[in-house]
């Protein structure tokens, strides 16, 4: 596996998994509408969706968004 690879590996993983070792829990209330997870942490509330594939996230005010590599380096 190249270095290309290995990243697009890394950005099909399960970016709530993620998240969660983060500190951040699903918002029951809304997660799955939409086909969205919404999740939460002390400060900040993100976005979670899967776009061909790749889960993506985002946060409210739309500052921090990207792939699961944008949300560790953000983290």
């Amino acid at each position: 596996m190249n270095g290309n690879e290995e990243i697009d590996a890394f950005k099909k993983l399960n970016l709530s998994v993620i998240a969660s070792a983060y500190g951040y829990q699903v918002v029951d209330k809304y997660s799955k509408k939409n086909g969205l997870t919404k999740m939460s942490n002390e400060s900040e509330h993100i976005f979670i969706d899967q776009k061909g594939g790749v889960y993506v996230f985002w946060n409210v005010d739309g500052v921090k968004k990207g792939t699961v590599c944008d949300f560790v380096a953000h983290e």
